[in-house]
């Protein structure tokens, strides 16, 4: 079974992603998963391992592959042809989360997907609606003004605007005005997330300079460390490695963030 998770809007089509390893885990074993990152040298060889070996005592299996569409045009053609092969597996989930639509290799292996959902950025009501919710899911109260003061400033941009509502649920506050959010100097400046997206460029001209450029707005190494890992899953372990390091006082967030880039 194929799911194709497509579009810009990062931060909910992650959500997504997710909510289908969780219901997968519920059902059956977290040790079923496994995440391959297409744009590292030997991703194929380890997800036709991986769907390889199954057995009686662990028959399902999800996969979650990232960067797919940046592989190498020879990885294309033979995944094609492990995604026919696995379409109908009752046993395999594939799950495919790209910001881009399918690649010519891949479109009409894909037009059987089981489920294809897009994720455009939000607009008008269904982005006031989106900003409502997540300030719900962290029980704080925001008036009508101060909502639609963080739709228009975050519009296009879910991360930064979760980011900024993680920090608006500290201000001791029962119900947030908008005047109390033009008052706090919170915003990040705009150019951090382009340049945090560049942190995973597959091409290291960029990601050098993309961590010059953050290193140089003066945020936090740790806070940069925390987010890129919560935007890059299927480098999730890598960054458990040096945040083992960094806090046994081996090496500090910047020296953990340099290696991670290089």
């Amino acid at each position: 079974m194929i799911i194709a998770l497509y579009g810009p809007d990062d931060f909910r089509r992650r959500q997504k992603e997710k909510f289908y390893i969780a219901e997968f885990a519920k059902k059956h074993s977290g040790i079923g998963v496994g995440r391959f990152d297409f744009s590292e040298e030997g991703a194929l060889e380890k997800f036709q391992n991986f769907v390889k070996n199954r057995s009686i005592f662990e028959p399902y299996k999800l996969t979650v592959l990232g960067s797919l569409f940046e592989a190498p045009e020879a990885v294309l053609r033979e995944m094609a042809k492990e995604l026919k092969a696995l379409a109908d597996v009752k046993e395999i989930t594939i799950l495919i989360s790209e910001e881009k639509t399918a690649l010519k290799e891949l479109n009409t292996v894909l037009k059987k997907a089981f489920s294809t959902e897009k994720f455009e950025y939000l607009e008008g009501e269904e982005w006031e609606k989106f900003v409502k919710s997540e300030v719900k899911n962290l029980s704080i109260a925001l008036s009508d003004s101060a909502v639609k003061f963080l739709a228009q400033a975050y519009q296009g941009d879910t991360w930064r605007l979760v980011t900024e509502i993680q920090k608006i649920s500290f201000l001791d506050k029962k119900t947030i005005e908008k005047s109390d959010l033009e008052k706090l100097d919170i915003e990040i400046t705009p150019n951090f997330w382009n340049l945090l997206h560049g942190l995973k460029s597959r091409d290291l001209k960029e990601r050098l300079i993309s961590l010059d450029g953050v290193l140089d707005q003066n945020e936090p190494a740790a806070k940069v460390f925390n987010i890129l890992a919560y935007q890059w899953p299927e480098k999730l372990g890598d960054f458990a490695d040096y945040d083992v390091a960094v806090k046994s006082g081996k090496m500090d967030y910047e020296e953990a963030l340099v290696d991670l880039i290089i």
